[in-house]
């Protein structure tokens, strides 16, 4: 018998809600014997609570910065100390709220995304600032729906940017804390303008074998498309990217990840990833992808919750951990 803890949000009760479904929709992804409890981990004795059982499911949320460092913390922990399955795991969370973190990923394994410049230096941001070439795209490291996304076309606007985010002058810190000033990153973060792109497009990828795509359209004059609203479901997605996305799943050990993708020279470039995402623009597609043990992929129409890939992923990965410890294989995906 699997004891699974599915693990209350702590933002919103709709996503937990969907996983219990799915955890019951999907049994037959399942062999035999599997339980689950809804737990909560947001109080004092969570560790006590968590003990008895085999798996987590956690919850995503986009919470902002203090939560999601309590959230990192706790999968950690799970995870490497009380050594238990947990979904999405902390490969896929490590670097949510911190696009300063995703960006040491990009460079470290060549991902293609656009040249990206961080820095926690004042003076070396200034002498950055003087060779790059404008426009530039300047983010905060953290929000998300394109907050604090920034298209900077002088070094001198930039240079105003890197002082309001890296100055610690005496006074600008009284001022910040007379004002309750936000002052969230102490990085400066900016990227290259990756011009000719007027819409970007979403791969939600769940582990190496499903995913789900749509493209969205920017603002009106303006050249940010993530929170715009303007979803298209009927643009034709090139298989090729669906494809790149779940080999980045893959080689990463994401459980789950959503790709935001621009296009340069018809080649997909990574902008941002983050492992949490609005469940219903997923189950508003018409249809997801699915790529079967011998790589190919097919397109499986009909809306689905992502709670439901996932819960066929956790067959998955059970089914995998049973394979490698050389036991009998109780689970089939």
């Amino acid at each position: 018998m699997i004891k699974i803890a599915l693990c209350q949000a702590s933002v919103g009760s709709e996503w937990t809600e969907r996983m219990a479904a799915a955890l019951e929709s999907e049994k037959l992804f399942f062999h035999r014997g599997i339980r689950w409890d809804l737990v909560d981990i947001n109080c004092d004795g969570w560790i006590e609570k968590l003990k008895p059982y085999d798996v987590v499911l956690w919850p995503p949320g986009c919470m902002g910065i203090k939560p999601a460092s309590h959230l990192k913390e706790k999968v950690f922990f799970i995870q490497h100390h009380m050594n238990k399955l947990i979904v999405p795991n902390f490969e896929s969370v490590w670097h949510f709220e911190s696009k300063v973190a995703q960006s040491y990923l990009f460079s470290f394994y060549a991902i293609p995304s656009p040249r990206t410049v961080v820095t926690f230096s004042i003076d070396d941001a200034f002498a950055l600032l003087k060779k790059e070439k404008y426009p530039l795209v300047f983010k905060s490291s953290s929000d998300a729906a394109s907050r604090g996304v920034r298209l900077i076309k002088t070094f001198m606007n930039a240079k105003y940017l890197v002082w309001k985010s890296l100055y610690t002058g005496f006074w600008w810190k009284a001022i910040r804390r007379v004002f309750r000033l936000d002052h969230k990153d102490n990085a400066s973060y900016w990227q290259e303008f990756v011009p000719q792109n007027e819409c970007d497009l979403r791969i939600t990828a769940i582990g190496d074998r499903w995913a789900v795509g749509f493209w969205r359209w920017n603002r009106p004059n303006d050249f940010r498309a993530s929170g715009s609203g303007l979803i298209d479901y009927e643009k034709n997605i090139p298989e090729e990217t669906i494809h790149f996305c779940l080999d980045l799943n893959k080689k990463h050990n994401f459980d789950s990840m959503a790709y935001d993708v621009i296009f340069r020279d018809r080649k997909p470039v990574i902008v941002e990833i983050c492992y949490t995402y609005v469940d219903k623009a997923i189950y508003n597609a018409p249809g997801y992808y699915e790529r079967n043990e011998i790589g190919q992929l097919s397109y499986q129409k009909g809306n689905t919750w992502p709670q439901q890939l996932w819960v066929r992923w956790l067959a998955e990965r059970l089914k995998k951990m049973s394979e490698e410890a050389g036991k009998p294989n109780i689970y089939r995906a």
